[in-house]
């Protein structure tokens, strides 16, 4: 009999890790706002690897939230 495998909760599919270009899509905010918002420690950035970092859409929608607020 073969085991079901359970359903990936959707707030872990919904908080992937966006690049600098999909930020920079989805926002409008150009690669300089975003690294000076992360500089201010007013955006989280997840490192990647030695050289990359992206954002967690959670992180993203938070960071937009203050700005409007």
């Amino acid at each position: 009999m073969r085991k079901t495998l359970p359903q990936i909760p959707s707030d872990l599919v919904e908080d992937r890790v966006l690049s600098y270009p999909e930020v920079k899509a989805v926002t409008g905010y150009s690669e300089d706002s975003i690294r000076r918002a992360a500089a201010r420690e007013e955006l989280k950035l997840t490192r990647l690897g030695p050289r990359k970092v992206g954002v967690r859409k959670s992180e993203l929608r938070r960071w937009l939230d203050s700005c409007t607020a």
